[in-house]
């Protein structure tokens, strides 16, 4: 029986900057073990940019900021997205464990 991997579609351009925005971030992010908290600098507005306190935080901001890629980029139809995302927390939690000892130095579980 043939591997269904081998034969799976390429991704949409809209999944491949979703992931890249996300993947962008993450490895963009600042981690600081002493206070506890990831920044990203590249997000810099007016000065501030996005610091994090906790996991719960951070991995909504990746979810958010992957989802508004997602229906910026996917096509539309009458106002909405033809495609919805579905798998956002599952491709962000994916993501965050590639961070996983950074993640552990805060203090924070995966």
């Amino acid at each position: 029986m043939p591997n269904d991997d081998a034969h799976s579609d390429p991704p949409m351009p809209w999944e491949t900057e979703s992931l890249g925005r996300v993947q962008f971030l993450l490895s963009d992010a600042k981690w600081d073990p002493d206070r506890q908290e990831v920044c990203i600098p590249s997000e810099e507005a007016g000065g501030h940019y996005p610091t994090f306190n906790s996991l719960e935080e951070f991995r909504q901001y990746l979810v958010d900021q992957y989802t508004s890629v997602w229906y910026g980029a996917a096509p539309s139809e009458g106002g909405g997205a033809v495609f919805d995302s579905m798998d956002e927390v599952d491709i962000v939690n994916e993501e965050l464990s590639e961070y996983e000892n950074q993640i552990e130095s805060l203090g924070w579980e995966l």
